[in-house]
């Protein structure tokens, strides 16, 4: 990312919040360039609930400890974002690619995540407590110390998957 002036980025931030907060349609962080480069921004701590995100890319961006329950978030590019301890409960991530993504501790209660792509992400110690995970990829993924119970993971791929402590207590078909 190139390095923009202090004031540039505060304008950038002030200009997709109010976007956020008006209703106004979702502008792609990538639209917004300093100098012919892209400005990256810290999203952490935010409260971005209920938000549509449908489509966002947010590719390596700092979410932790951002409160997205109830955000739209699916076709979202979130590849190697760094989600540690947000509240992604009842998001819907459809078709998101969350792959490198860390989700340490996240809560993702009761979130869809159908045929979203986690491929090597890091869910260690996530709540994943009734969510949907119908044809989603967690190949390779750590899962170590999740809970998983009540979650639907029809079709989900686990290959590769780290599984130690997980808890699987009644989750639908599982196979």
């Amino acid at each position: 990312m190139t390095q923009c002036p202090t004031l540039f980025r505060a304008l950038a931030a002030m200009s997709i919040m109010r976007r956020l907060k008006s209703g106004l349609p979702w502008i792609s962080l990538y639209l917004l360039t300093c100098q012919g480069g892209l400005v990256s921004m810290d999203w952490s701590g935010r409260d971005l609930s209920g938000e549509d995100l449908a489509g966002a890319n947010l590719s390596w961006e700092n979410l932790s400890n951002t409160n997205l329950s109830s955000a739209n978030l699916s076709d979202a590019k979130l590849l190697g974002a760094n989600l540690t301890n947000a509240d992604l409960s009842g998001a819907d991530l459809t078709n998101a690619d969350l792959s490198s993504a860390i989700l340490l501790n996240a809560n993702l209660t009761n979130a869809n995540l159908l045929r979203a792509n986690l491929s090597g992400a890091d869910l260690r110690g996530a709540n994943l407590t009734g969510a949907d995970l119908s044809f989603a990829n967690l190949s390779g993924a750590k899962l170590s110390d999740a809970d998983l119970t009540k979650g639907d993971l029809r079709g989900t791929d686990l290959s590769g998957a780290d599984l130690t402590g997980v808890n699987l207590a009644e989750v639908a078909n599982l196979r």
